[in-house]
């Protein structure tokens, strides 16, 4: 009977080594086995996935925390530097690009972690001397601390997120021609970036960016080998779990330019159009029975009906926006 509990642990224990194994695959071998012909085309492959990743992270964590996106230079970095890390380690370091969906889910879990408790709301702007929009100052020096904290953990993890891509390619350019490596590699960088913007003109989820991202990053992994295993299964469950703030009429739309969600408000009152923590535009039912029950209401249709009252016909009346 003592042993049984020694057993059940080695038996997780391996049972946790082999999935760790899955992501512990080194690329090197498989990189550099590629053919000489082909090389251009997988460092085009390594730009645009470096490129749609490092954009779709970006606009995925500020629609997450606004704080996020107002220092959004600090993730962009992070990714840059991760990569440059990864260039110059190149071949000298195990290639492990399986690892990126595992990051991914580390950062999924620590947001997750963070919405779960309700603590999200904690993550204000921690710089008294910056405006920003909708998301107030941090009060002490706990919270400034904890808001430091999370931004240096969400920045470690765009860090390493990039490393692998960095090495992957600098093991394809050390084959071929500078020029004509840097070339094909910015060509794929364009090519990413205008696929993000086509993601965001058609309205795309996040899930749709992620699901484009990791299809590029698993066919830079290799088929065949161990580690693509690992990749499809972390894949997948990041791209079924990343929608924390929502789904349904109350959930996250993804506009071109940027996300916006229908808060609803208490009864009586408009609903509210909230963009990046601030209200956009407020919606209202101006039927008269709506106006005798809410004060709201009927001054909204006192003010839309007024114009209507003046004029002859309704063909004379001209509203204007204020371009909100």
């Amino acid at each position: 009977m003592a042993g049984m509990p020694r057993h059940r642990s080695n038996h997780f224990q391996g049972i946790f080594q082999t999935f760790w194994d899955l992501f512990q695959t080194d690329q090197t071998d498989w990189v550099t086995a590629r053919p000489q012909a082909q090389l251009k085309a997988w460092l085009a492959l390594c730009g645009a996935t470096s490129v749609l990743l490092a954009m779709t992270l970006y606009r995925w964590q500020a629609a997450l925390f606004p704080l996020l996106g107002f220092f959004g230079v600090l993730g962009l970095t992070a990714s840059t530097l991760g990569f440059a890390i990864g260039l110059g380690a190149g071949k000298r370091r195990a290639i492990r690009t399986a690892m990126v969906p595992l990051l991914l889910l580390a950062q999924l879990a620590l947001f997750g972690t963070l919405y779960a408790l309700g603590t999200h709301l904690e993550i204000k702007n921690p710089v008294a001397e910056i405006v920003i929009p909708a998301l107030p100052t941090t009060n002490g020096a706990g919270a400034w601390s904890g808001v430091l904290a999370f931004v240096c953990a969400v920045f470690l993890l765009n860090l390493m997120i990039f490393r692998p891509l960095g090495q992957s390619t600098a093991a394809f350019l050390a084959r071929v021609p500078p020029l004509a490596g840097v070339r094909a590699f910015l060509l794929g960088g364009v090519l990413g970036l205008t696929l993000f913007a086509g993601l965001g003109a058609l309205w795309a989820p996040p899930e749709v960016w992620f699901a484009v991202a990791l299809t590029a990053l698993a066919v830079l992994v290799g088929a065949g080998g161990t580690s693509i295993a690992g990749v499809a299964g972390a894949s997948l469950v990041f791209i079924a779990l990343c929608r924390l703030d929502g789904h349904g009429p109350h959930g996250t739309v993804y506009s071109a330019y940027q996300p916006m969600r229908l808060e609803a408000a208490p009864s009586g009152d408009p609903l509210s159009v909230v963009s990046a923590g601030a209200v956009r535009e407020r919606i209202s039912d101006l039927s008269q029975e709506q106006s005798l029950r809410s004060p709201s209401a009927q001054l909204a249709a006192l003010g839309i009906d007024l114009p209507f009252q003046l004029a002859a016909t309704p063909e004379k009346v001209l509203i204007l926006g204020d371009g909100g």
